[in-house]
């Protein structure tokens, strides 16, 4: 079968997540939002990337783990929704899903980041992308 979101490579595991040029547009995003020079690789690769990047403690930790999982299910469900019929959605509707989905994931977090903020001069309506975070007073999480 044919990837439904490239109409190019053959769908698998790697092709889907990590070497389709849709996919590739959407983790391009994800990566500059957390000023990662993280080339992407095959799905071992990734998976061993994003385990050490759960290492430790902190916000980021946290944030590149759910970050990483959330884009996967993105990815998985733009292509269920093309494959049954649903209108196909840019990439960078895809990338605003996942951002949203983040702030509201991690609204509760004491610390965020605004990084998206200075990402994406593609956006016609130039409209804020940062996480939404606020910072927080001393001893809250």
């Amino acid at each position: 079968m044919s990837c439904i979101l490239c109409q190019e490579g053959v769908e698998s595991r790697d092709h889907l997540f990590f070497s389709c040029p849709f996919e590739g547009d959407v983790w391009s995003r994800v990566l500059r939002v957390m000023a990662s020079s993280h080339r992407i690789g095959h799905w071992g690769v990734e998976l061993s990337w994003i385990c050490h990047q759960g290492i430790g403690k902190g916000v980021r930790r946290k944030l590149w783990c759910v970050l990483w999982c959330a884009t996967i299910y993105f990815i998985w469900n733009e292509r269920n929704h093309r494959l049954h019929g649903g209108q196909a959605r840019d990439p960078i509707v895809l990338f605003h899903n996942i951002c949203t989905w983040i702030r509201v994931r991690t609204g509760s977090w004491q610390e965020g980041f605004r990084a998206c903020k200075k990402e994406d001069a593609s956006v016609e309506s130039n409209q804020d992308l940062g996480w939404g975070f606020s910072k927080r007073k001393s001893g809250s999480n």
